[in-house]
């Protein structure tokens, strides 16, 4: 067994603050067969009174308890007791109380239930930090906040405690992540965690403005500043005047832009285009990219200066493949937004029709599985969403017709960004694989499962076809069966 943190050359005294006794007890065996000496109270209140009389290197307190709550607690003790790391324990596994614990100033945050051998590692890192010197704590947030971000993997709980830590702080963020991860959900976060939460949130997609119109979109114009300037413009910069600005796809702007927003961000004053006075901003800026900026650099194609700036901190939010633990909780959360009236039907989705979703990649992300969930729901006849709705609405999303959904041209255009842009080695194949599954998805769906029917159409044997289908997991069950009674 290892041996305990030192402190002063004394065991490590920890306090531990929960009000249920069972939970209490296994986890002060746990941390004394570690070697620490352990002291229980069982309300936040009990704690106060402790503290005053008895010094502790370590504190860990439950969320959830009668009278004051565990953030509250750590709200008293913060004056007093600056540098000793606090670890917040609690079965509410939110994203919200994932930012209010990192924003209050604890130092950890565990979701019940937990292993022992998961809390003792925290443990151990707490004491070292606090006798490296704790950081002061940040002020907790007003109450009761809502928070969108949905998802409690490790991730996207370490996203939210950097938000948490970094809200009240007006350094410039940077939040990168493939396209459809919720970047601007992060922004609107550290916004709404912000001393800057009464003050506007302004929010720009530099991409989907031409660029000879995102010079004024952003600084404004005076009146006849150019043919239909017909009156002055107020530009993003003054509309975000005391609050934050968040600039999406900062890394598809001109290089002519990046020196003028560069400008703004080393004078934090903006100047309309035709005007001549200088116009003084309060504004934090943030802003997000898919796009490998330091490659971009490289290549001449964004500036260096501007990327330090913008990238005070930077906040990497995963793609769905890699969190795929947070696929029920989304999905439950798009169920419900379907939801007109809280008396219509709860839908829910079929374990395998979740399996499905589970083998996916989506490449479009949280934002391709909300549009699928909606599709799912539309097609399915009664409650639950089965395998085969799934199938349904991949399908129709390939087969769309709207504006929204891209050409072939735009979709192989994305792959070669990702060539360029996100050193991606292996697009060719990628590519050829991603049409091939949709091919067979649509072509099996439209057959009804009649496996003669899709090797007919595509040309290929039905040995090829049945081996592609069994590949990409696209065989209803009975399909095989079905096919040869026609």
């Amino acid at each position: 067994m290892s041996t305990p943190e030192q402190t002063s050359g004394k065991t490590s005294r920890i306090l531990i603050v929960e009000d249920d006794a069972i939970v209490a007890g296994m986890i002060s065996r746990a941390l004394t067969g570690a070697g620490y000496t352990v002291r229980i109270c069982g309300s936040a209140e009990d704690a106060l009174v402790i503290t005053e009389q008895e010094n502790f290197d370590l504190i860990l307190t439950d969320l959830i308890m009668a009278g004051m709550d565990g953030l509250d607690l750590i709200q008293q003790l913060r004056p007093k007791h600056k540098d000793v790391p606090i670890i917040l324990l609690t079965a509410n596994g939110s994203a919200d109380i994932t930012i209010r614990a990192a924003k209050s100033g604890a130092f950890d945050y565990l979701s019940k239930p937990f292993e022992m051998r998961t809390l003792l590692p925290i443990v151990d890192l707490a004491l070292k930090s606090n006798r490296r010197g704790a950081s002061a704590a940040l002020p907790l947030l007003r109450a009761n906040t809502a928070c969108q971000i949905v998802g409690n993997s490790r991730a996207m709980q370490e996203v939210c405690k950097t938000v948490g830590r970094l809200a009240d702080n007006d350094i410039t963020v940077l939040i990168r992540g493939e396209t459809g991860v919720g970047k601007e959900l992060v922004a609107r976060a550290l916004h709404e965690y912000s001393g800057r939460k009464n003050g506007p949130f302004v929010a720009i997609n530099c991409v989907a403005i031409p660029e000879t119109l995102l010079e004024s979109e952003l600084f404004g114009h005076e009146r006849g500043a150019f043919t239909g300037a017909t009156s002055r413009r107020t530009g993003k910069f003054e509309q975000a005047h005391m609050g934050t600005l968040f600039l999406d796809e900062i890394g598809d702007i001109s290089l002519e832009t990046q020196g003028k927003l560069l400008r703004v961000l080393q004078e934090r004053s903006i100047q309309r285009v035709g005007g001549q006075d200088g116009i003084h901003v309060n504004v934090r800026v943030l802003s997000a990219t898919n796009r490998n900026l330091e490659e971009a650099i490289a290549a001449k194609y964004f500036r260096e200066d501007l990327f330090y700036r913008l990238n005070g901190v930077t906040i990497n939010i995963p793609p769905l493949r890699e969190r795929k633990e947070d696929l029920p909780e989304l999905i439950q959360v798009f169920l419900d937004r379907t939801r007109k009236d809280p008396l219509e039907r709860q839908m829910r989705i079929a374990t395998e029709a979740l399996q499905l979703l589970e083998e996916h990649r989506w490449p479009g992300n949280v934002r391709e599985l909300e549009n699928l969930v909606h599709r799912a729901v539309v097609m399915t006849n009664g409650s639950t969403i089965t395998r085969e709705s799934i199938y349904t609405a991949f399908s129709s999303a390939q087969n769309s017709n709207s504006p929204e959904s891209p050409t072939i041209r735009e979709c192989v255009s994305r792959w070669l960004n990702k060539a360029e842009f996100e050193n991606c080695q292996n697009v060719y194949h990628e590519l050829i694989e991603t049409v091939e599954r949709e091919l067979y998805a649509l072509a099996i769906q439209r057959a009804q499962g009649n496996l003669s029917k899709v090797s007919e159409w595509l040309g290929v044997s039905r040995p090829t076809a049945r081996q592609k289908l069994i590949r990409f997991r696209l065989t209803p069950a009975d399909s095989d069966a079905s096919a040869d009674k026609q």
